[in-house]
């Protein structure tokens, strides 16, 4: 009876120890190689797992482990079957919940035409298999904005409003380059994942026309918030956006510009880039460019002043004169006049700036014929004029006639008298060619001989003739010290104060 009883022992059921298996991740993925081991196992000869996805596998001895793979997500009822002597003595079941990558896709819900600041873009992320634990996720717009999304996100719709058209914008993908697009990456990364899956979607943003406006011939001034001109003319206005505006589909475009009562003086329908237009009067301008396409109407405006530039003008008491000489000029230039360049010379170091409508001097101390330049500004353009003076080097000379006739009509012929001016003393003596005193005078009239010869002796007549004359006399400078005079030139450029002429009857 003791050796039965010790049999019937040998043949209890294994049952009675607490068995179960385990595997190495309680979050096994998909396509990965997962261990999975029996535990409590005190006698056996084979272990039959059933992995609910069509395959079984067998593990023979101890250790009881077995490597499986799942290809792909789900919730698996794996089974294990404990054999002994081929008879199975229990069963356990216990439910796998395998994961995967993220498996997504983006859906892109959007109305035939998108504008940029009007309608918002919405994306639909759609989720596919069990491959959300742990999901992390962010949406890259193409606009440098970026959105975390959570996971009560997934089906529903993810709004984002472009501030921007996507014209002008340019995109890669697979190695070919796409213009005028946003391309949008959905990042997604779980426990299954090294590295972020990304989905990509291309959208097409449109905005209203972008439009500018230019003027290269005009000068802009932020004082006067304008462009302006110094004078009429026709000048090129230009939307430098135009090449821009290619694939924003523009509808039409219109320019007009407006007299400063508002009258519309000149407009053009189809000049799409540029309009050349005519600002034939002084006068203040307003510019419009409007430009309109299926996302709505833009619209840039300008001004533009025709500025009447100072009327520039200048005098001088005289345009001929000595030389050195002191000479005034009297600025009477008209409208508004901030700063005012003298040049005497040509030369940049003989100007004179000074401020408004001012009068000046200069002296010039060579002989020459000299060109004065008088610029003026009014703070934008300017006005010029120039005059010619002429320092003359006779003024300083005696000019002594060789001849004269007393019988002549011409009262300058019929005596002898030189020419002369700015004489401060004078004396002249006339000889026969006996060396006999005939005639001599002193007179000045403001600086000028004022008496002549005319022929006689003691109220006789003289006869034709070769006379004698001498002079003696000091000449004006002006500011000048005054100079003797030092005689009229003669052959070799010789100076006398003494020579002779003849007298005609």
């Amino acid at each position: 009876m003791k050796k039965l009883y010790f049999l019937l022992v040998l043949l209890l059921p294994i049952s009675a120890f607490s068995q179960d298996f385990v595997f190495s991740n309680d979050k096994p993925c998909a396509k990965t190689n997962y261990t999975f081991t029996a535990t409590g196992i005190s006698s056996a000869d084979s272990l039959v797992w059933t992995w609910d996805d069509g395959s079984t596998s067998t593990t023979l001895s101890s250790p009881w482990e077995i490597i499986h793979r799942f290809t792909s997500s789900g919730i698996y009822d794996v089974q294990l079957d404990i054999y002994l002597n081929g008879i199975s003595t229990s069963t356990i079941n216990k439910n796998v919940t395998v994961y995967d990558v993220p498996n997504l896709s983006i859906e892109y819900d959007a109305p035939g035409v998108v504008c940029a600041g009007q309608d918002t873009t919405v994306i639909i992320i759609q989720p596919y298999g069990m491959e959300y634990s742990d999901l992390t996720m962010e949406i890259y717009w193409g606009d440098n904005i970026t959105d975390y999304i959570d996971y009560s996100d997934l089906s529903n719709p993810i709004p984002h409003l472009y501030s921007k058209t996507s014209c002008g914008n340019s995109i890669t993908v697979g190695g070919t380059v796409i213009k005028d697009k946003y391309l949008v990456i959905l990042s997604a990364q779980n426990i299954c994942t090294e590295i972020p899956e990304l989905f990509f979607r291309q959208v097409d943003i449109k905005s209203e026309p972008n439009i500018a406006l230019t003027i290269e011939e005009a000068k802009f001034d932020t004082t006067l918030n304008a462009y302006y001109l110094c004078e009429p003319q026709s000048i090129t206005l230009k939307n430098p956006a135009a090449d821009s505006n290619n694939c924003l589909s523009v509808n039409s475009t219109y320019w007009n510009i407006t007299d400063d009562q508002g009258n519309i003086i000149d407009d053009c329908d189809n000049c799409f880039s540029s309009f050349d237009a005519d600002f034939s009067i002084y006068s203040s301008y307003t510019i419009n460019l409007i430009q309109d396409n299926i996302c709505g109407v833009s619209s840039v405006q300008t001004n533009l002043i025709v500025k009447n530039p100072p009327t520039t003008y200048f005098t001088t008491p005289e345009l001929v004169t000595c030389f050195p000489s002191n000479i005034d000029f009297l600025n009477q230039s008209e409208n508004t006049v901030i700063k005012s360049i003298w040049n005497f010379t040509g030369k940049e170091k003989d100007s004179i700036v000074m401020q408004g409508i001012a009068d000046t001097s200069y002296i010039f101390e060579e002989e020459g014929e000299y060109l004065i330049n008088l610029t003026t500004y009014d703070g934008y353009c300017y006005g010029s004029y120039d005059s010619t003076v002429i320092l003359d080097h006779r003024c300083l000379d005696i000019y002594v006639p060789n001849a004269f006739t007393p019988n002549s009509s011409n009262p300058d012929l019929n005596v002898f008298k030189p020419m002369a001016q700015n004489l401060l003393s004078y004396r002249i003596d006339i000889y026969n060619s006996y060396g006999e005193h005939l005639w001599s005078s002193e007179e000045l009239d403001n600086g000028i001989p004022a008496e002549g010869w005319d022929g006689t002796f003691k109220e006789q007549n003289c006869p034709a003739g070769t006379y004698i004359w001498k002079i003696n006399a000091e000449i004006s400078q002006g500011n000048f010290d005054p100079v003797k005079w030092d005689g009229q030139v003669y052959n070799n450029d010789k100076r006398s104060k003494a020579g002779t002429f003849i007298l005609i009857r």
